[in-house]
């Protein structure tokens, strides 16, 4: 069974590495792990580089904060809120590295995300 995870911190970057570390040592399928704090994908590059790393993006995040949040995570993919599939900065890093989308909530969503995304993370009846 394929997971994804989103990691949330409190300022407490360091203790990540070694408990997802410990929590996935046995786990023999595919995943993945994403936060909006660029800190982690950064932190699993150095301490986990075979984990597949991904940077969180919100819709109301500026131009400039997204730049230097995606310099610094050096993700493989990112998850972009849904709000944010038509812009043109979503296009332009689609042609660099896989885009996934949140959260998928009706069919209509669902339908328009898969155009625009690779992948979708949805709830409720944005289920396929």
């Amino acid at each position: 069974m394929p997971l994804l995870l989103e990691v949330k911190t409190n300022d407490d970057i360091p203790r990540w590495a070694p408990a997802l570390a410990r929590a996935l040592a046995s786990y023999r399928g595919p995943f993945g792990i994403m936060s909006f704090d660029p800190q982690i994908p950064r932190m699993l590059k150095k301490t986990l580089p075979d984990v597949r790393r991904g940077l969180v993006i919100g819709a109301d995040l500026s131009p400039f904060r997204r730049r230097l949040a995606l310099s610094l995570a050096s993700p493989q993919f990112v998850a972009v809120d849904r709000a944010a599939l038509d812009q043109s900065w979503v296009e332009s890093l689609r042609r660099l590295m896989p885009i996934y989308s949140w959260t998928i909530q009706t069919a209509d969503q669902r339908r328009q995300a898969n155009v625009q995304a690779d992948a979708l993370i949805w709830e409720a009846d944005g289920r396929p």
